[in-house]
């Protein structure tokens, strides 16, 4: 007797890419950016209408109808100097790339209108989906120290459509790792307290559905962006605490340079308000954590800048 040997799937098929839209909601179909992701969870989201109606029938159910749809994603990243910051413009806002030789530099400041939007593609080794006019609602960057710099996305678009599986290809280049980083507070020396940081990109979206004989959104609608997070000290004295209770509201600019590549990210917040600092002795020395939230300014032309030093000569 033959016994049926299960053809399972294996997660390590699975990848994932972008590619920046220049029409609202068209795939560019060229352009495709690979990001090796963890924890991927694309879903395709369907409103169902029940028919509930009284109908003299002990039954509560009599029909369930497709209402409208659309996708939601999230993956977990680490943060690849080449491919990974094409993220940046669809939370943050455009880039300007300046320089004649790598590494160039390429500046994100806050988008004057809506941010950028892009085509994901997500193949888990049955499927590969397209999801169109898709916008970021987070871009969460932590670095560790003692591992790496990583972020994490969220975001929605449209109902994914099926397509042909596509050749990926990624980065060469190795990931960001956190102990690449320096940290300089109210334009100081480099500090070496920061043990750990999270940064957060974030703006709401708003799905919209116009009677245009169509289950997608017309537009994924964005808000303004919020910019926040929170660092870790191993403490020394009170230079970190204070800018809780004095309100200092220090720039800050942390910079992780590749020794290897020279290429490099910074993340510059001038005016970062501390809005609360906790002392913890849960470990063999005193630490500190402390949330804070970027203010917007003049400098920065919003609340925070990234920047980007790599070889890519063209903009994001």
């Amino acid at each position: 007797m033959s016994v049926l040997t299960p053809s399972l799937i294996p997660v390590f098929k699975r990848f994932t890419g972008f590619a920046k839209e220049s029409s609202y909601g068209t795939d560019p179909l060229t352009g495709y950016r690979w990001t090796p992701a963890h924890n991927a969870k694309p879903e395709e989201v369907i409103e169902y209408q029940a028919d509930v109606g009284l109908r003299g029938i002990g039954a509560q159910t009599f029909g369930e109808y497709q209402g409208v749809k659309r996708s939601q994603f999230s993956y977990d990243l680490d943060f690849y100097p080449i491919d990974t910051p094409g993220l940046i413009p669809l939370i943050l806002g455009p880039d300007t790339v300046t320089g004649t030789t790598s590494p160039y530099t390429h500046t994100f400041k806050l988008a004057s209108g809506e941010p950028a939007s892009a085509t994901f593609r997500d193949y888990n080794g049955i499927d590969v989906w397209a999801m169109s006019g898709a916008r970021l609602s987070q871009m969460q960057f932590k670095l560790d120290a003692q591992k790496n710099l990583s972020a994490s996305i969220q975001g929605q678009g449209f109902s994914p459509s099926n397509i042909t599986l596509p050749t990926a290809s990624f980065d060469t280049n190795p990931y960001f790792l956190g102990w690449e980083a320096s940290v300089v507070f109210a334009g100081g020396t480099a500090s070496n307290h920061m043990s750990m940081m999270t940064l957060t990109l974030a703006r709401k979206l708003t799905a919209r559905y116009g009677a245009v004989n169509s289950q997608n959104p017309t537009v994924i609608f964005v808000g303004p962006l919020q910019m926040s997070g929170s660092m870790t000290f191993e403490v020394e004295d009170d230079t970190e605490y204070d800018y809780f209770p004095n309100n200092t509201q220090p720039s800050v600019v942390i910079t992780l340079t590749q020794p290897t590549t020279n290429f490099e990210i910074v993340f510059q917040m001038s005016k970062c308000a501390f809005t609360k600092a906790t002392f913890s002795d849960s470990k063999d020395y005193l630490d500190l954590s402390a949330d804070f939230t970027a203010v917007y300014n003049t400098t920065d032309s919003g609340p925070g800048l990234i920047q980007v030093l790599n070889s890519q000569s063209q903009a994001y």
